[in-house]
C-alpha cells in the first residue's frame, strides 16, 4: 500500500494543497483527474512535477513542503511563518529556502557554512541586534567560520540587501498563516488498513478527501482491505477473487498478485484451512526466549522446570 502512495505522490502533493485551500477546491480537483488519467496509461508512474527541484527518492511530503517553504518566502514570509504553517522544523525550512535542490548539496570542507544560515541572518537583523549577537547565535546552530569572515560577508549580504530594509513597511506585511497539515505514506497506510472509526477527526477527514481526489488511490486502499480480510472469511475461491481484481491494468498490487501466484496452491491452502501453525511458533519462541535468559547455565532439567513453570 506505502509503494503504491509513493507512486502516486504528484496526487498526494495536489491533494495536500486542495485540503489546506477549500477555496479552490473545484478547479485544481479537475486538474488531479486529469493527471490521474494521465498517469493510468503508464506502468509505473514514477515522474514528479517539479523534478528538478529533487535528487534521489523524495517523499511526497518533502517535496511539497519544499516547494511551499521556497513558494511562501519568495513572497516575503518569514522563515518562523513558514515552519509554523507547514507544521516543519525551523532549521529544515530555513534549509529549504537557501537550496536549489533537495537534498541539499555537498558544501566543500575549506568553505564556511555562511549561506546555510542567510535567511536567518536576514531576518533577525534589526536595530538593537548586534553582528556577536548574530555571529554567537549561529556558531550554537553550527557556523564553522571566524568572526572576522563572517563580519565581512555579512557586511557584503546587507549591501545587497539594503533596498530590501529601506522599503519595507508594517503595512507591507503578509497576512497570517495557519498550521498546514500533511501526511507521510506510510501513516496514510496504516491509516487505510485501519479502523477508520478508530481514527482521528482530521485523520479521517483527509482520508474520505483523498479517496475523493483519487479513485486510483481509494481503488487500491480497498483491494487492500479485501486482502487483509482474507484469512478471516476462510471461503474457497475467495483468494482466486482478490486474485483477479490486483491483475487489472490499472492495479497497483500486480506485482503482489504475481507473487502469490507464483506459490499459489501454499497461499491458497493457508486462506481457506482452519488448521496452523501459529501455536507452534509461539511455544518455539517462548523456549528460545527461556534459553536466552539462561544462557551459559542451562541444563535440560533446569530448561525443563523454567518451562513447565512458565505454562
Amino acid at each position: 500500500m506505502q509503494r503504491v502512495l509513493q507512486r502516486q505522490s504528484n496526487i498526494l502533493k495536489e491533494t495536500f494543497r486542495l485540503f489546506n485551500n477549500q477555496e479552490s477546491i473545484n478547479t485544481e480537483k479537475r486538474q488531479i483527474k486529469q493527471r490521474e488519467e494521465l498517469q493510468r496509461s503508464q506502468v509505473f508512474p514514477l515522474s514528479n512535477k517539479n523534478a528538478s527541484l529533487f535528487t534521489g527518492n523524495v517523499s511526497a511530503q518533502r517535496q511539497f513542503k519544499f516547494e511551499m517553504a521556497k513558494d511562501l518566502y519568495a513572497k516575503g514570509y518569514k522563515i518562523k511563518t513558514i515552519s509554523k504553517h507547514l507544521n516543519a522544523n525551523i532549521k529544515s525550512i530555513r534549509k529549504y529556502v537557501n537550496l536549489e535542490v533537495l537534498p541539499s548539496q555537498v558544501v566543500s570542507h575549506g568553505l564556511t557554512n555562511f549561506d546555510m544560515y542567510r535567511a536567518y541572518l536576514i531576518e533577525n537583523n534589526r536595530p538593537g541586534v548586534t553582528y556577536k549577537d548574530l555571529y554567537h547565535n549561529i556558531v550554537r546552530d553550527g557556523f564553522n567560520g571566524k568572526y572576522t569572515s563572517f563580519c565581512d560577508r555579512m557586511n557584503r549580504l546587507m549591501t545587497a540587501n539594503n533596498s530590501l530594509y529601506m522599503n519595507g513597511t508594517a503595512d507591507q506585511w503578509p497576512v497570517k498563516l495557519p498550521t498546514m497539515k500533511t501526511w507521510s505514506t506510510t501513516k496514510l497506510a496504516f491509516m487505510a488498513l485501519g479502523d477508520t472509526e478508530k481514527l482521528k477527526p482530521d485523520d479521517k477527514k483527509f482520508l474520505e478527501f483523498l479517496y475523493q481526489s483519487s479513485s486510483v488511490i481509494r481503488a487500491t486502499a480497498e483491494l487492500a482491505i479485501q486482502f487483509k480480510k482474507l484469512f478471516l472469511v476462510k471461503q474457497i475461491g475467495s483468494l482466486d477473487h482478490r486474485l483477479q481484481n490486483a491483475l487489472k491494468p490499472n492495479s497497483g498490487f500486480k506485482g503482489f498478485a504475481r507473487g502469490i501466484e507464483s506459490d499459489y496452491e501454499a497461499v491458497n491452502q493457508a486462506v481457506i484451512s482452519n488448521v496452523s501453525n501459529g501455536p507452534v511458533e509461539g511455544q518455539v519462541n517462548k523456549l528460545k526466549t527461556i534459553k536466552r535468559n539462561m544462557y551459559g547455565r542451562a541444563s535440560f532439567d533446569l530448561l525443563k522446570i523454567m518451562v513447565l513453570g512458565n505454562t
